[in-house]
């Protein structure tokens, strides 16, 4: 299999399947991430606001969730809110242009992944996401393996997503 570049801490093969969902309201941006992600297995899909990523994702999966800091109908924290309540919540990964100190220690306080700066950048774009990936199946080996699944019809009623979608 190939690599993303040479052996290093994060590096996830370009062959791996990782659903990665981008939410922004930024052409260009979806258009860059998706230039740059088509150089490997991964599956990319967008969503432009926080209600239409509520939307893909009670119908679809993501391991990695790219989401602009300010989205037309809220802003990174209510997708944080959304996938909280998930049995196997994705990695958030909040992009902006202006990642000042505050979002960067807010971010990783309030329990997502981290910041990615644009404009993007090949490789940080494949070695953040492929962290992400990385601590994402590590969260979920450890959950599978130390605490039953929730999945009564009850509780996956309650679930953010589907107040959402309401």
């Amino acid at each position: 299999m190939r690599r993303l570049c040479r052996e290093g801490p994060g590096m996830t093969e370009i062959n791996t399947r990782v659903q990665v969902l981008a939410v922004s309201p930024f052409e260009a941006d979806i258009l860059a991430l998706s230039q740059i992600l088509s150089h490997s297995a991964w599956e990319f899909d967008n969503a432009n606001s926080v209600a239409t990523a509520s939307n893909y994702l009670l119908h679809n999966s993501a391991q990695v969730i790219l989401c602009e800091r300010t989205l037309p109908d809220g802003d990174w924290n209510d997708v944080l809110n959304l996938i909280s309540g998930m049995a196997d919540p994705p990695q958030l990964i909040v992009t902006s242009r202006d990642a000042d100190d505050h979002l960067w220690a807010e971010v990783l306080n309030v329990g997502a992944y981290d910041v990615l700066v644009k404009p993007f950048h090949p490789k940080e774009v494949f070695r953040t996401i492929g962290l992400a990936w990385r601590h994402w199946m590590s969260a979920r080996k450890s959950h599978m393996t130390a605490i039953p699944r929730r999945g009564s019809a009850s509780e996956q009623m309650s679930s953010p997503l589907v107040a959402a979608a309401r």
